[in-house]
């Protein structure tokens, strides 16, 4: 998947072994969505191809078809990476409930795949532990419904060949219904006063300052915050799904902002990394040796939560 025409959707892509050519299949809301890409039995379409100048699944995972990247891009060598590479980080958006699990984990053994984030994977960004059984991703695609049962055979088969899954989440987005739901803990724009909403108004962003103090009751239990919420979340769904490590990511904005529960403003600045350093000690409660890291975005907000986010995260992850 990628986004191959620049329109801000990801395109499906299918790497035919036997003429060497990658099909295209551009992102168009009104075509079939469970089947067909590649037009098989007159689902879907041939929108663009590209001849590939390498050959074997291998050297095409390597050279990687990203027309974002700049094309003097230098391409690292099968024999510059070698062996000396310990981590090689792919990310699956794939949860359809028919996919072949056993075909999939030989796919990744075959690129040499093993550490894996799933994104976008839960029904919402507040929802690390799932109430239900099953449930449709957050961004609303036929094609990625899942279940608990679905992850964890993910999760379980790919630890099975040496694999690590790492959870990606949002460290402070919600799903629209949530922030209406629980409004005293959202962000609110400083001129406006209306909820602070990102990615086309789908994403609400929640307040993440631990002074917050406007207690709710969600799902059973009651909570002071956001803060408080989210780790018992974390804690949840490391119980419950024995992630190998998380990526939480933030957005870079907005940086001051009010907040309903809040007495005087919060900054985004310097609460992304006390909650990341909060969030990295709940996690390892359940799982010691978990590993962490959020998204360090290098010039967001002076720098703040970048020099921040650096001390008390296990790996940099960085966006530029």
């Amino acid at each position: 998947m990628g986004d191959f025409n620049g329109d801000g959707y990801d395109d499906m892509a299918v790497y035919r072994v036997t003429d060497n050519t990658i099909y295209i299949n551009y992102f168009n809301a009104k075509k079939p969505k469970m089947e067909g890409y590649g037009d098989l039995a007159d689902y879907g379409t041939i929108d663009q191809t590209i001849h590939c100048p390498v050959t074997g699944i291998q050297e095409f995972a390597i050279a990687d078809f990203n027309y974002s990247r700049p094309e003097t891009l230098p391409l690292a060598s099968m024999e510059e990476l070698g062996e000396d590479v310990s981590l090689r980080h792919g990310w699956t958006c794939i949860f359809d409930n028919s996919l072949d699990v056993d075909k999939w984990v030989e796919a990744l053994q075959a690129v040499g795949i093993n550490t894996l984030e799933y994104h976008p994977w839960m029904r919402a960004h507040e929802e690390n532990a799932p109430i239900g059984e099953s449930w449709n991703t957050y961004v609303v695609d036929d094609r990625l419904w899942t279940s608990k049962s679905k992850m964890l055979e993910k999760i379980n088969k790919f630890r099975e060949i040496g694999g690590r899954s790492v959870c990606y989440n949002a460290i402070y987005a919600s799903s629209p219904a949530f922030a209406h739901n629980y409004p005293a803990w959202a962000i609110r724009d400083l001129n406006t006063g209306d909820f602070y909403m990102y990615g086309a108004n789908y994403l609400y962003l929640m307040a993440i300052n631990q002074n917050v103090n406007h207690p709710y009751t969600v799902n059973g239990k009651t909570f002071r915050n956001f803060n408080d919420y989210l780790k018992d979340q974390a804690a949840l769904a490391e119980t419950e799904f024995n992630w190998n490590g998380w990526r939480w990511d933030w957005y870079g904005l907005p940086a001051v902002y009010a907040c309903d529960g809040l007495d005087g403003l919060g900054d985004i600045s310097y609460e992304i990394s006390v909650l990341t350093d909060t969030l990295d000690t709940h996690v390892k409660m359940v799982r010691p040796d978990a590993t962490t890291t959020t998204l360090q975005i290098p010039y967001a907000n002076d720098n703040i939560p970048f020099d921040m986010t650096a001390p008390v995260v296990d790996h940099q992850f960085l966006e530029i």
